[in-house]
């Protein structure tokens, strides 16, 4: 439990180190709104935390230490398509893509450092590149053609 605590602590900080090297970007939003109809997976959801406002918003929380992002703020952040249409569309000039970048780096490293994502990870990669499973998809491409 004391590990799983420290664990937490130490992903969180992560998070917040990378959010805390774009702080100015993240406190210029002023949360208008002139990003949510250029933002197409706010379109198609309609989830203020699945448009740029919204994921900024929980960078700031991040950074104020009112959340401590877990999986559900990571898919929030990673649903991201990071197409930047909201830029133009920003009157306050937020680098929203600058934002997002930095957070999904945080991401990736507190995702390296899991202890599933390694298992998988590696398991894949051995997995590719097994001469069986190779046999196996050239099996299969040759009955569906």
């Amino acid at each position: 439990m004391i590990k799983n605590i420290c664990l937490a602590q130490a992903n969180f900080m992560t998070i917040k180190a990378h959010i805390e090297k774009v702080k100015d970007e993240v406190y210029k939003c002023v949360h208008c709104g002139f990003c949510l109809t250029a933002c197409p997976t706010y379109l198609v959801s309609g989830q203020e935390l699945e448009s740029p406002r919204g994921r900024i918003s929980l960078m700031k929380a991040t950074l104020e230490s009112q959340i401590e992002p877990d999986e559900k703020t990571f898919q929030h952040w990673d649903r991201c398509i990071q197409c930047r249409a909201c830029e133009p569309a920003c009157p306050s000039g937020v680098n929203y893509g600058m934002l997002i970048e930095s957070t999904k780096s945080g991401m990736k490293e507190v995702k390296s450092k899991s202890f599933s994502y390694i298992i998988i990870f590696n398991l894949i990669i051995k997995l590719s590149i097994s001469k069986w499973f190779i046999n196996l998809n050239s099996t299969i491409f040759r009955i569906y053609n």
